[in-house]
């Protein structure tokens, strides 16, 4: 698959016209983040693979669509946001604020999401770091194009609470390319971003 730029075509001059695919624009702001506050709302998150994959298969011997807790389009997009497309955006910051939510620190592995995008593929430290870095590039370009909290900074080599310095710069070095407003400081940048991006789950997380 193509990658999909979201964001303006002179960012990347080696792109085909006709391969380029442009996201329409939100009409508010508060329109796009109502929709991620709502995938940090659903207690569906909280459940397991397996119990996922319980619950379709219920669906279809009774060949319903409907009628439990959840019905089977949830289940769908639940399944969609555990394993996001690596070049779908939008996809991958749902996958990120899924997790961040129900994480004690907050933050997400790199591992962790190589195994979403991969299907649980056993972890290479060159190839999936490779790809997963890519992925990442893709949300950051489309939190700086729809001026959200960069939520790539949630996601690093482990899951712990701080922000590692190669992620750090890496980040505020590649917002910059991309014409953002990014100071002097990279990791007073950083900082800012995480900050705001922890706000936002704080926001619109609810736990069930």
């Amino acid at each position: 698959m193509k990658t999909s730029t979201l964001i303006n075509q002179d960012f990347y001059p080696e792109y085909e016209a006709e391969v380029a695919e442009v996201s329409p624009h939100h009409t508010t702001t508060e329109e796009l983040l109502s929709k991620f506050g709502a995938t940090l709302s659903r207690s569906i998150s909280r459940l397991s693979d397996e119990e996922l994959t319980n619950l379709a298969r219920n669906y279809r011997r009774q060949q319903k669509m409907s009628g439990g807790i959840w019905d089977i389009y949830e289940i769908v997009q639940e399944r969609l946001i555990r394993n996001p497309e690596q070049e779908d955006p939008k996809a991958l910051i749902h996958a990120i604020l899924g997790e961040c939510c129900y994480s004690p620190t907050g933050q997400m592995s790199h591992k962790k999401l190589w195994h979403m995008i991969s299907g649980k593929k056993r972890w290479n430290p060159k190839k999936s770091y490779y790809v997963v870095q890519n992925a990442l590039d893709r949300v950051t370009e489309f939190c700086v194009h729809y001026k959200l909290p960069i939520f790539s900074i949630l996601v690093g080599s482990s899951d712990a609470r701080y922000v590692d310095d190669e992620v750090a710069v890496h980040i505020f070095d590649y917002c910059k390319k991309l014409g953002a407003d990014v100071g002097d400081n990279p990791f007073a940048f950083v900082a800012k971003q995480l900050k705001q991006a922890n706000e936002f789950i704080d926001k619109n997380a609810y736990f069930h």
